[in-house]
């Protein structure tokens, strides 16, 4: 009986085995059949698509992994190299679960053993997409402006950068085309674009050859261009007034002008010339719109652009800057302004900074070697010039003038510069803006950079704050250190040196480091603006990190203090506290927590210094008899009764204690006691206070236990020293001497928002700002909030 039943169950399954052979076989002979009579029609295979093919873009169609997974169990691996039929096209629909009409349609009733031609099958894709069935999965047209360098597979539009997950072609620049692309990134490019795409408010260059020259930000390119439209033979002609073009002035020569580019398939097809040009003095700046001079209110387009093609043609940023020009070029576009158009040199103060030399210890250089990125010109003594090529080297020593000779060194072209061979810093051989006068004196020669003072503040605000640091607190830097360098302009403190001042820290450190983006936007939006209280220039001096508080100029320099510095806590509330007792000082340098302080995470917030008591003594006594020499009064000596006088410095023998006896309201240590074992003194005055315990062969701890060597003085004069069994420790906090803005804390407060207006008068209670150059015609514009 058993035998029986297996005997049965065997053939049922030779049966099953039989029966799916058979329809396998169907199945082919169907196919084999389709192909003959494909063949029979003499039909071209390359109109079929594998599943190799199309293995990708069909994978885009999920939106799950599950989904993801099931779309790849359709494709066979070992059959990845036949044609796909109607079948796994129903079977990808369904599992992405779109209508059936969307695959019916495309398909138009064949069978499921039928071949998918590629153009049924990119039928069937497209009609996916447009279904919206899924998410982030789009086609469109785009437009190749700019390749990028970096990655070949991005590129920009003129708006926007596009992601694609394969190396663009570069032949593709300059064209429209056609793409698909998921959640923002292409994955394919389907062919050349139908669509023409219009590139708004360009500076057109030239058109030469069928050849079109543009910039367009900071893109110069030059594409095929399919047009007749070319630069005018004559001047461009411009309106003064919204009203009529009646009101015009002469024609004016221009090298290009600013236009509409359109792009399609193969290049530039069209270039649109604005509706009108306006003329006018910009005397006010918005976020959308700008107030011109008899005109009035002009809005901007949303994608204005700004060229100032004085000389070499560049995109600018900064509305502020058109403050500075007695007229503009404004292209109107549907009413609003399309782009500006800046001809003319920025009106600027020139300011004139005498170069160190690398250490920065002397303005007396014995040679001078430099050369130039641009060809440049020397004018010597004897009025005779000389024309060198970029890149030549010219050395100057003093043996070969006489006393009093002066020679000048000018770039040939705006944006040339003089690189100062002879001189090293941070950046290496420094180069300068403007022009060089070398000045012969005492057999030494005396360099003198004459340069604009929005060029030379862009160099200061790199040097004195990080690029990575928010707009706002570059800009609040930007007014600081224009405003130091306005009144230097107006002092006479460097005239034996026919100087305005110098680069070193004394005035404010410029050409240590070059300039960055971040610094030249900074100065070009704050243009010509200083800080001012009750309409005089304020001295705006910055510093680096806050111990916790900030403190007045007095309590620093004596004096009068000034009623835009006070004595706050360095937090958003400015509280009020007295640290003048030493116990209340101690107890809030261990601990502020409380306060939320500004500055807290700078790593010069906090720091330690060691010493040994052989090495304390040894710090002191190597700097105590040339500190008694610059200030004399300033470190006393006590005598037999006990009280401190004038007198010549006596050894101090080895150091026993050090205390502080006077400190400030804002903790600044303002006198010192220093007991030797042969005879105790008394220090005073801010240098003295920070130098007198010399640090140079120490190590400086900050909070991050970080270090640093070589310093010729205490951080700051926000300190106490703890005597230990060993010698002494100095614990102290901040970075400079406490009064105006803090550099670190500026960052802080732009990174929570805050606007350059607020940092600033965070810093400088009740100040305002004013521009320059209407200080200069005698027409304050104080912004008070």
């Amino acid at each position: 009986m058993k035998k029986k039943i297996l005997t049965f169950m065997l053939l049922l399954v030779i049966a099953g085995v039989v029966m799916i052979a058979g329809h396998e076989i169907g199945r082919h002979m169907h196919k084999a059949e389709q192909n003959t009579e494909t063949t029979e029609a003499s039909v071209d295979y390359s109109l079929y698509y594998t599943y190799e093919d199309v293995e990708k873009v069909v994978s885009y169609l999920a939106d799950t992994k599950a989904e993801s997974e099931a779309l790849s169990r359709l494709i066979d691996p070992l059959k990845k190299s036949e044609v796909i039929d109607v079948a796994f096209v129903k079977s990808v629909a369904q599992t992405i679960q779109v209508k059936a009409s969307i695959y019916e349609e495309a398909l138009n009733g064949k069978k499921d053993s039928d071949y998918v031609t590629k153009a049924e099958f990119e039928d069937f894709y497209e009609r996916i997409v447009a279904s919206a069935t899924v998410k982030g999965l789009l086609r469109k047209d785009v437009l190749v402006l700019a390749i990028s360098e970096e990655d070949k597979t991005s590129f920009f539009d003129g708006q926007d950068t596009y992601n694609a997950e394969f190396e663009i072609d570069e032949s593709y620049e300059g064209n429209v085309l056609d793409v698909y692309m998921k959640n923002g990134k292409i994955f394919k490019i389907n062919r050349l674009g139908d669509t023409q795409i219009t590139l708004q408010n360009v500076w057109v260059e030239s058109v030469t050859d069928g050849k079109c020259t543009f910039l367009y930000g900071n893109l110069e390119k030059t594409y095929h261009a399919r047009t007749e439209e070319g630069i005018p033979d004559g001047a461009v002609t411009v309106a003064t007034s919204l009203d009529a073009d009646r009101q015009t002035e002469a024609g004016y020569e221009t090298a290009g002008y600013v236009a509409n580019l359109v792009f399609d398939y193969a290049g530039i097809c069209k270039i649109e010339r604005p509706q009108k040009v306006l003329r006018g003095k910009v005397i006010s700046t918005g976020d959308t719109d700008i107030q011109v001079e008899n005109i009035g209110g002009l809005t901007l387009a949303d994608h204005y652009k700004m060229y100032n093609v004085y000389e070499d043609a560049v995109d600018e940023e900064s509305l502020s800057l058109l403050l500075g020009y007695s007229y503009v070029d404004m292209y109107l576009q549907d009413g609003k302004v399309g782009a500006v158009v800046i001809n003319q040199e920025l009106k600027s103060e020139d300011i004139r900074v005498i170069i160190s030399n690398d250490n920065y210890s002397s303005y007396e250089m014995e040679m001078v070697q430099f050369t130039a990125t641009s060809a440049f010109t020397v004018a010597y003594p004897d009025e005779t010039e000389k024309t060198y090529e970029a890149g030549e080297t010219v050395t100057i020593t003093p043996e070969d003038y006489a006393p009093d000779d002066t020679l000048t060194v000018t770039p040939d072209t705006h944006s040339g510069r003089i690189r100062l061979l002879s001189v090293t810093r941070e950046c290496g051989n420094p180069e300068y803006d403007g022009t060089m006068e070398l000045d012969v004196q005492d057999g030494y020669i005396y360099v003198i950079n004459e340069l604009s003072l929005e060029r030379y503040l862009a160099n200061v605000v790199a040097n004195a704050m990080p690029s990575d640091y928010p707009d706002a607190a570059m800009q609040a830097m930007a007014i600081c250190a224009r405003g130091t360098a306005y009144a230097k302009l107006k002092d006479e403190s460097y005239a034996e040196y026919h100087a305005h001042l110098d680069d070193s820290s004394l005035c404010q450190v410029y050409n240590n480091v070059a300039e960055t983006d971040a610094s030249i936007r900074a100065v070009k939006d704050t243009y010509g603006l200083v800080p001012t209280y009750r309409g005089t220039l304020i001295v705006p001096m910055t510093f680096n990190t806050s111990f916790g508080t900030t403190c007045t100029n007095a309590e620093i320099w004596g004096g009068d203090a000034y009623s835009y510095l006070e004595s706050n806590v360095e937090n958003l509330d400015k509280d009020k506290i007295d640290l003048s007792d030493e116990a209340d000082f101690e107890a809030f340098l261990t601990d502020s927590d409380a306060y939320t302080i500004i500055d807290k995470d700078s790593p010069y917030y906090r720091w330690d210094i060691t010493f040994t008591q052989e090495e304390m003594t040894d710090a002191i006594e190597t700097v105590l008899e040339n500190r008694k020499s610059l200030m004399a009064e300033a470190i006393l000596v006590e005598d037999e009764t006990g009280e401190f006088v004038s007198a010549e410095v006596p050894e101090l023998g080895t150091v026993t204690e050090i205390e502080v006896t006077e400190r400030t309201v804002s903790g600044v240590v303002s006198k010192l006691v220093i007991h030797g074992s042969e005879h105790t003194i008394s220090i005073s005055g801010q240098s003295n206070i920070r130098a007198i315990l010399n640090p140079v062969n120490q190590e400086i701890v900050r909070q991050d236990d970080s270090t640093v060597t070589g310093w010729t003085s205490l951080p700051s004069p926000y300190y106490y020293v703890e005597k230990t069994d060993a010698g002494f420790v100095v614990h102290g906090g901040g970075f400079g001497h406490g009064a105006g803005m803090s550099i670190y804390g500026a960052g802080v407060l732009g990174r929570q928002g805050k606007s350059y207006k607020y940092i600033l008068r965070h810093y400088f209670s009740y100040v305002d700002f004013t521009s320059i150059y209407t200080m200069d015609d005698g027409e304050e514009t104080a912004d008070s909030e």
